[in-house]
């Protein structure tokens, strides 16, 4: 078994281009209308500056609300009017028609490399042009995550439509209980967030001609083979994810025992940089021992291996399940359920049993597994073939099989954001300073992003910036308001010197406290420009070019950028020799000559 993990988040993260397709259809009336709105709310207010949001409503037909904007504050108040807008209207549910809305939004960004790409689509019921909408084509690498609200949603159809894409998941949400649109939206968007690893690719190939490869188990993941060579396409790999892949080899005989080569491991990833750059891992050579004497079983299995085996056999019954109960066989289908908790040991993950338990719940009669039973038990199975968490009903809080840190995280924010939505919400760059106890963000790399989305990045990348460019940037924002009130003068600005002296309290903390003094008192504004500040200036400006000492205007014993011990005790000698007193005098000049010895 190969294992492929996502890296620990560091906050350098690509940014996000999400469009947001949701049903509006006269069912999406009244608390699940509301509940639509609190979710989508929590989307924009988790969002920032790297991202980028498109909402789609369906019903009739598509409409596109907005293209893709992004998240400042002024767009996110002009998103949450739009949401609050919102209404139910219309007797259709044309999703296929919102489905490609949605990804002709995505297909036509200037901007589209390094940056990660998805589709949340919401439905409450598919009665029309559900065929059409599963049979869409979804290209580069374009995950789409549905979300089935209510128990008239189709579970078929959209788990269709998330198996199509890559990487995509079907989420059933219940209308009832009031946080469960909120809870299962912050799940799928803390993966989104972080995003570890693009466009990942795991090839395996035999080495040599003692092993074949057999079959290569991950899910339902794409497989491609080229000739002995097999690569599984994963498409994006969030922070902390664990991919796990089986991989069966048949071997010929030897007769001899010996050590043998057996596969060769590489993968292949798209950094999440501006220049996308393709990163190709070393080939890893995988050995055995090979011995001459037949074994036919043997039972040492690591215990990893082990749980891997079990979930994937839980996934085949919960398979089997469905189609008995589809059938109208639901008493074969308890049983296949029960059969494989039997299955299950010590060594099963504890959470396999308890989401055959809840199977079982809603297997007890055709209605209940079909309002209730094939719901959970499909996105249990879209779960597993990605190895990626779904939310299963009103199980979101504890069936939490393949939930990451962050998502834990979200989950507590959905929940108290559900019980008060003007409460704001930690930002995402708070989120990754939790995680990481550190905040770790690249600004030259995040500026970069911004750059090449042509986006306005005065307010949020300070770099560099100086007071003055401060002060202005306020006064460009209430001028743009209001351009008929006067501007302050330059002079009104302030004293240009006393602007180096706030950068140097600013910029440099730690800068030599000379400086400031150098800067603390300079002569009056007025008279900066006459001879006393001039002359001032060009000291100053002999000092810094020479790297010494000079005498500037009368405050030698104050502004010491530069002296020498030697300077300094003279100093001290000659504040005593001006005074008017010849046995003073003489002694200054005995104790130069001890000065000059002690040195």
């Amino acid at each position: 078994m190969l294992e492929l993990t996502g890296t620990a988040f560091s906050g350098d993260r690509p940014g996000l281009d999400l469009v947001v397709v949701v049903d509006v259809s006269g069912s999406m009336h009244g608390k699940k209308m509301n509940q639509l709105k609190t979710a989508m709310r929590f989307l924009v207010s988790k969002l920032s500056l790297m991202d980028q949001l498109s909402i789609v409503t369906f019903s009739n037909a598509a409409t596109k609300l907005c293209p893709l904007q992004q998240i400042t504050k002024a767009s996110q108040r002009e998103l949450q009017m739009l949401i609050n807008s919102l209404k139910p209207c219309g007797d259709y549910t044309k999703i296929m028609d919102g489905l490609r809305s949605g990804l002709k939004i995505l297909a036509d960004r200037k901007v589209s490399g390094g940056r990660v790409a998805a589709v949340m689509l919401m439905c409450d019921g598919t009665r029309d042009d559900a065929q059409g909408a599963m049979q869409v084509g979804v290209s580069n690498n374009l995950p789409i995550y549905t979300f089935g609200f209510g128990m008239h949603s189709d579970p078929r159809v959209l788990s269709t439509i998330a198996a199509n894409s890559m990487g995509g998941t079907f989420s059933h949400v219940p209308d009832i209980g009031g946080s469960g649109l909120t809870k299962a939206f912050s799940q799928c968007l803390a993966g989104l967030l972080t995003v570890a690893v693009q466009d990942l690719e795991l090839t395996v190939a035999p080495a040599g001609d003692e092993s074949t490869i057999v079959k290569v188990t991950c899910g339902n993941y794409p497989q491609t083979r080229n000739g002995d060579s097999l690569t599984v396409s994963f498409g994006h790999l969030y922070s902390r994810e664990v991919r796990n892949v089986i991989v069966d080899l048949r071997f010929a005989t030897v007769d001899s025992e010996r050590s043998t080569e057996m596969l060769r491991v590489t993968y292949s990833y798209n950094s999440s940089s501006s220049r996308r750059q393709q990163l190709f891992a070393p080939h890893e050579m995988l050995t055995v021992w090979r011995t001459s004497v037949e074994v036919l079983h043997t039972s040492y299995t690591t215990a990893e291996l082990q749980r891997e085996e079990a979930r994937l056999r839980t996934r085949r019954m919960i398979n089997e399940a469905i189609t008995m109960a589809d059938g109208e066989d639901v008493l074969a289908a308890q049983c296949k359920l029960v059969e494989a908790q039997s299955m299950l040991d010590e060594q099963s993950n504890p959470l396999l049993r308890a989401e055959l338990q809840k199977l079982l719940e809603h297997f007890q009669t055709s209605d209940e597994y079909l309002w209730r039973g094939s719901m959970y038990a499909f996105s249990s199975c879209s779960s597993h073939d990605r190895q990626r968490f779904t939310a299963r009903g009103h199980d979101a809080e504890t069936m939490r099989l393949f939930a990451t840190q962050r998502m834990d995280e979200y989950l507590e924010q959905a929940k108290k954001f559900h019980m008060d939505p003007t409460k704001p919400l930690p930002s995402v760059d708070d989120d990754v300073e939790e995680e990481v106890a550190a905040l770790l963000i690249n600004v030259a790399s995040r500026e970069e992003e911004m750059r090449r989305l042509g986006l306005d990045t005065e307010e949020s990348v300070r770099l560099f910036a100086t007071p003055r460019m401060d002060t202005y940037l306020e006064q460009a924002r209430v001028f743009n308001e209001e351009p008929t009130m006067p501007l302050p003068s330059v002079n009104e600005d302030g004293n240009k010197l006393l602007v180096a002296q706030n950068s140097l309290e600013c910029v440099m903390e730690q800068s030599n406290l000379l400086l400031r003094t150098e800067l603390q008192e300079p002569p009056k504004p007025e008279e900066a420009n006459k001879e006393q500040g001039r002359a001032y200036a060009l000291a100053s400006e002999t000092l810094h070019g020479r790297q010494r000492f000079p005498s500037r205007g009368g405050r030698e014993e104050s502004l010491r950028l530069f002296s020498t011990p030697r300077m300094d005790a003279y100093l001290e000698l000659a504040r005593v020799f001006d005074k008017d007193d010849e046995d003073v005098k003489e002694e200054v000049v005995s104790l130069i000559d001890v000065v000059a010895s002690e040195e």
